[in-house]
């Protein structure tokens, strides 16, 4: 994003692998040094503590997740501003009449389990997913009949058959 103020041009170029990694990088450009706010998205999810830093020292205030955080200064071409989201696994129910089907979710990703039928999981070892690190930037759970279902993001499924929720087991 490119823009003129003043006689000034002035610019913020992003760099990141969001939502598959959890850095955010904002390149700060400007033919001179210019006062301005910058505000910063937090996700309502981003708990517990994100990280914001300017030219690699911590913001102290960082604002509440779902709001944004604001960096009010001087800005010169050169400065950058990094954003690290905690993105946990988590999960979402489906509404409150159906509290044990839920959705894996892993930062703004809802990863969807690969299978014929809709697998059932105990709470916990749902929880304890593992990152697959591969490609299509799947994750590993364990089901409550004991085998590996794989959990992909939305974007990354092509033919398979998979559920959105899941069943949890008491």
């Amino acid at each position: 994003m490119q823009w003129n103020d003043g006689g000034g041009r002035y610019g913020l170029k992003q760099e990141t692998k969001y939502p598959f990694e959890n850095k955010i990088q904002i390149h700060v450009s400007g033919s001179q040094p210019k006062d301005y706010t910058l505000y910063v998205r937090i996700p309502h999810w981003a708990t517990p503590g994100p990280v914001l830093s300017v030219n690699g020292k911590r913001v102290s205030d960082t604002g509440q997740p779902g709001t944004f955080a604001s960096i009010r200064r001087t800005w010169k071409e050169g400065d950058s501003v990094e954003l690290e989201l905690p993105m946990p696994l988590r999960l979402e129910t489906v509404d409150a009449n159906h509290p044990n089907l839920v959705a894996l979710v892993q930062g703004p990703l809802v990863l969807f389990a690969l299978a014929d039928s809709q697998p059932s999981f105990d709470r916990n070892a749902l929880l304890q997913a593992k990152p697959a690190n591969n490609s299509t930037g799947d994750w590993l759970a364990t089901s409550t009949d004991g085998s590996n279902v794989t959990m992909r993001p939305f974007m990354n499924i092509d033919k398979e058959s998979y559920s959105t929720c899941v069943l949890l087991k008491s």
